[in-house]
Order: C-alpha cells, then structure tokens, then sequence
C-alpha cells in the first residue's frame, strides 16, 4: 500500500504539470513498429535436456478427474522419456494446488541462490553451506513431489506426489540453465541420470554453489548429497548433515580455474525466471476457467522461440494482477496466440507477440486508485487490447544499467485510430565500492523516463535522483 501512496502523491504534486506535445501527422508511424510473427518459417524444434530430447509441442488440458489425469500424466511422460515430439495430457484442480506448492519452493531456492550470489556473505562459508543446506532441502520436496520415481525411503516415501506437472517445469528450467552455461553444469551427468529429477536438480544447485564459491565440485560429492537427500526423513536433520558436508567439501576443494558464469546467470534468471514462476502460479490458480493450453517450442536463425494458444472456457476469463508494482491487470479472453522471442537476433530485445484466435484477446486494463490518478492527472490512459511488448536490458555491476519497455496495444472502443504506445525506461548508474572486508555496488544516479502516445499527442513524464558520490 506504501508504494501506491507514494506514487499517488507524486501524481498529485504534479497535477497539470504533466508535458505534452502534439503529434506531427505520420509521426505515430515511426513509432508503431510491429514485430514481423517468425512462426510461419520457424520449424518446430525439441530442446535438449542431457542427451534426452524434450517434446517440442505441448497439448495440455483441464480435466476434474484426478484418476484420469493422473493416468494421462503418466503416459505423456513415458512417451517425453522415449523422445515423442508431441504429448498431450490433462491436470486436474487438485494436482495444481500441489503444482503451487512445488512452483514456491523452486522459486524460494531460486532467489535463495541468486541472494547468496550477490552478497558479499557469500566469502562467509558456514553462511554459504547453511543455504545450499536449505536449497537442497526444497530441491528433495520438489523432487519427492514432482516424481513417482523420487519419494525416497525416509518416512515420507509412501506420499503421492501429486505434484507430477511440475516435473517438466523443473526440467526446462534445468534445461535453460544448462544451456547457458554451454552444458556445464549437466556434463558429468550419465544418460540414465538425466531421467532422475533429484540427480539433475541436486547437480545444477552443486554447480552453481560451489562456482559462486570459487571451489571446484568435487566428483563424488554429488553422489553422497543425493543418497542422503533419498535417505532423509526430516528435512531439519539433512538440512543440518548437508551443510556439514559441504562445509567439509569445500575447505578441501581446489579453487576454479577461471572465473565462474553462475554468479551471472544467476543475476539474469532471477530477473526472469521468479518472475516466470509468479506468473505461472498466478495462471494455474484459476485453473477451472481454462480449457487447454497448447506450447510449441520452434526455432528461428538459431534462436528457440515459445509459442502458446491459451483457451479460455466460454463465458469466463482469467486475470493477472500485482504480481509486480504498478502492473496494470491483464485480461485473457476467449483464445489467444503468445509468440515469445527471448532475443531479436538484430536488437537483442526480448519480444512478446498477443495474436487473436477465435475471438480471444489478452486485454490491459487500468483499474484501481493509482490508474484512476494517472488518468485524471498525468496520461488518458486507455484500456487495450495487447499487440506487443518489447523489453530491452543491459546490466552491469559498474557503470549502466538500463530497463527499456515498450508496449504497443490498440484502445478499446476507438474506432478512429486506435493505437496506443506505452514507453517505460529506467536507467541506473552504480559504482564499485572497496572496502576492507567487502565490495559492494552502490547507485550514484538513478532516471525513469514515461512516454505515453495517444492517436494526437506524446505524454512525457520524467525523474531523476542523484545518489550518493562515495
């Protein structure tokens, strides 16, 4: 609530103050630059996770029978494991309030690595096993939820893992982070371990923890980390002996022998994969109003583009809302086709495509006091139907970092002319500061820039900040 206040007395003080300028004719074309859609060319494409390959096209729907489901579920991931380019299954409501469980605790580990990557702390090695000791703890729950392979023998071992969708949700994720990292962090891994979800998620967070702490993994490590993960009965109890071990692992380990890419990819992914999982989360709760979703995995001048058709059932409609500071709540209606492109070979933007399918739109829509503000006192907001967005980032830990976001959408009910532009760009300047124990980043300048365009004329709203000098 802190932050809208904020922002509405921002609105306030500087109400009618608001620049605008009127648009020359044409001009809003310049501006107006729509992606060109690459599916018609992009041949579908199976990810690589290990040496198995991932379907490249997902048919997934809601069904009330957790029986059958379950049965479907099953079958989908006996033909994924044997390389199918296509599987079609259903989730029930009750596996998806299982599947928020799972999706928490990833996203908890997630964030809990990236904090330990940043933090001067992470020189610290007891802080250091203590959070690899929780990661891992959540890595087993996921595991012993997410596979019927993976309930262990501790006392729990009988539990049905109803979470089984979040298998390939945790896969991907692995697969990505693999991925970025050239195959490094799944390259010791045999075939027939690329099928067990503990051994992968337990070998990706090893990876990733002993290369924030500059120590080289040790090869027999990983074995005894999971045979205790698969014993464990308490998570207290092996949060307590994997930290011990750690500990001990790495006092002895050699260091790195050139620097390492987790603390980086760590920075990226927890820019968008927690944002990812809140998404999803926020999606898979109103489960019930869905009919199916379909995810195709295509490739494009070497780069893998998502497409998805979301179908929602007639009558109803599933709404995205504060999952983020200021967002607008988003709409979806009927069905709708999502191109994402993670990266415009010629500009480097993460690209997101709203087609319409069926009737279906993906609607923005301003509600609430903070919108109502802005309307009143700073742009004539208009709800829309999204068309595209496009998100430009460059970061660094010394000198720029820089958030462009544009979002391109049509207003609903003008019959006119009826795109819209919105134009976001933060831009941040840090510098390294040394100190005797610690190096750390601080923010010496900080400017957010607005662009609203209307049919007519260009909104302009911008604040600077100067931060500290030393």
């Amino acid at each position: 609530m802190k932050p809208l206040l904020i922002f509405a007395a921002l609105l306030l003080s500087v109400s009618g103050c608001i620049p605008s300028t009127q648009l020359a004719e044409g001009e809003l074309n310049r501006y107006w630059s729509m992606t060109d859609d690459p599916t018609p060319v992009a041949k579908y494409h199976q990810p690589t996770f290990g040496t198995r390959k991932l379907p490249a096209r997902w048919i997934i729907r809601q069904k009330p029978s957790v029986v059958l489901s379950t049965i479907s579920i099953v079958r989908a991931f006996d033909k994924m494991k044997a390389g199918a380019e296509t599987i079609d299954f259903s989730i029930s409501p009750t596996h998806i309030a299982s599947l928020i469980d799972v999706i928490g605790e990833a996203r908890t580990a997630l964030k809990s690595l990236s904090e330990l990557a940043d933090s001067a702390a992470s020189s610290d090695r007891a802080h250091w096993a203590d959070t690899m000791g929780q990661v891992l703890v959540r890595i087993e729950r996921i595991a012993r939820s997410s596979s019927i392979d993976e309930l262990g023998t501790g006392e729990d071992s009988s539990a049905d893992p109803m979470g089984l969708p979040a298998g390939p949700i945790m896969e991907i994720l692995a697969m990505y982070l693999n991925e970025s990292t050239d195959g490094a962090l799944l390259k010791d891994l045999r075939p027939d371990d690329v099928d067990r979800l503990r051994v992968v998620l337990a070998q990706v967070v090893l990876r990733l923890g002993f290369d924030i702490a500059g120590k080289q993994l040790s090869p027999d490590l990983r074995q005894q980390v999971v045979e205790l993960m698969r014993q464990a009965d308490r998570p207290e109890v092996l949060q307590s002996t994997l930290s011990n071990l750690l500990v001990e692992h790495a006092d002895h380990a050699p260091p790195v022998a050139k620097e390492a890419q987790a603390k980086k990819i760590l920075r990226v992914t927890s820019t968008w994969g927690t944002k990812a999982l809140d998404i999803i989360e926020a999606f898979i709760s109103q489960w019930d109003r869905i009919e199916r979703i379909e995810l195709e995995f295509r490739r494009f001048q070497n780069h893998t583009i998502i497409v998805a058709t979301i179908s929602i059932l007639p009558g109803k409609q599933v709404r995205l809302a504060d999952m983020m500071i200021f967002q607008p709540v988003l709409v979806f209606r009927g069905t709708t086709r999502i191109v994402v492109i993670p990266e415009l070979p010629q500009t480097r933007d993460t690209v997101i495509l709203f087609g319409d399918a069926q009737n279906g739109a993906v609607e923005m829509r301003f509600e609430g006091l903070l919108y109502g503000l802005a309307k009143l006192f700073a742009f004539p907001l208009s709800d829309a139907r999204l068309r595209e967005v496009r998100v430009f980032t460059h970061s660094a830990r010394r000198g720029y970092r820089i958030v462009n976001v544009s979002v391109l959408m049509e207003a609903l009910g003008d019959k006119t002319d009826p795109r819209r532009l919105l134009v976001f760009q933060d831009v941040r300047k840090n510098r390294i500061v040394r100190e005797a124990f610690t190096v750390r980043s601080i923010e010496t300048k900080s400017e957010q820039i607005v662009n609203y365009f209307s049919s007519t004329r260009r909104y302009t709203y911008r604040r600077s900040k100067q931060g500290p000098d030393k």
